[in-house]
């Protein structure tokens, strides 16, 4: 990679660019879940590509206590190993195939953020941003009856007399064009101006709302995968000597789980997950420099998950 910084009067200046090669070898089994524990085949896949980010990041400060931020940059996300791996696992009647797809291109976006940032005090913030993401190649787990699987996905390298009996798949798809979209608000506050020991605590929030949409190999416009549209969270701490207390609930809006398609019967029945909000608390003590206790507790209220 290289990097430059340098300053214009109040403007802070840093750009570059970082070059990635990545080269992927794998091996994996072809079985039947519940077949012959020999009986099983190999499947060997290879993987090169090169990539070249471009970044430019300004900060202007406005004075001592208002900041804007702005950035222009690109990144690169691999496919999980549970998404490429090159395994096969055929169920006990063959009609049905679940496997990775070594063939995904990573995640590629481009992203555009501007920001700004008020300190009123040195120990607090309030802060709001927008940003845009262009995403190429977005991975979605999808599920496909036979005859409607993409082009995309290759099913040559399986033996004629397994592939002829299977009626669904179940994979890893790469998706061309994706984006998201959204503004952000974030607060911290520092209660230090309160008498006597209550100026340990502190107070924080942020609220983000983002809109993101896919296009699916078939054309379907569906939102980018797991991208709630509204997150939010709100913390009361106290920080004070040994002592680290902290309250928190958070919230994230429904999403999109996993592609199953469109039914003549029931239209859309790809899987979403449920709107959540969640309370968190945590306790902790320093006994000593070197030694910590702590108790946490996740989702105190017993909020259920629905599918």
């Amino acid at each position: 990679y290289a990097m430059s910084t340098f300053d214009i009067d109040k403007t802070t200046v840093v750009f570059g660019v970082r070059v990635e090669n990545t080269d992927v070898s794998s091996v994996g089994n072809i079985f039947a879940e519940d077949g012959d524990a020999t009986d099983v085949a190999t499947r060997k896949t290879s993987q090169t590509y090169t990539d070249v980010f471009p970044s430019l990041n300004v900060k202007y400060d406005f004075n001592d206590r208002l900041i804007a931020r702005g950035a222009v940059y690109t990144s690169l996300v691999r496919p999980a190993f549970g998404e490429m791996r090159p395994t096969v696992a055929l169920n006990d009647d063959q009609d049905e195939i679940e496997l990775g797809n070594p063939d995904l291109d990573p995640y590629k976006a481009y992203n555009f953020d501007l920001s700004l940032e008020y300190y009123p005090t040195k120990l607090s913030v309030l802060s709001a941003g927008v940003f845009y993401k262009k995403i190429d190649n977005a991975i979605f787990p999808a599920t496909y009856d036979i005859e409607d699987l993409p082009g995309n996905i290759d099913l040559s390298f399986l033996p004629a007399d397994i592939l002829a009996g299977v009626g669904e798949v179940s994979t890893f798809i790469n998706v061309d064009d994706s984006h998201v979209a959204g503004v952000e608000f974030n607060y911290v506050q520092s209660l230090d101006f309160l008498p006597g020991l209550l100026d340990g605590f502190l107070v924080s929030g942020n609220l983000t709302f983002t809109e993101s949409e896919s296009t699916l190999p078939d054309g379907r416009d569906v939102p980018l995968l797991k991208q709630s549209d509204t997150i939010w969270n709100v913390s009361v701490g106290y920080e004070k000597g040994p002592w680290d207390l902290r309250v928190s609930a958070n919230y994230r809006g429904d999403y999109l789980d996993e592609l199953f398609g469109v039914d003549d019967d029931f239209g859309n029945i790809d899987r979403y997950t449920d709107d959540h909000l969640g309370v968190e608390a945590s306790v902790k003590y320093d006994v000593s420099d070197s030694l910590q206790v702590y108790l946490e507790g996740k989702n105190l209220a017993d909020e259920p998950e629905y599918y």
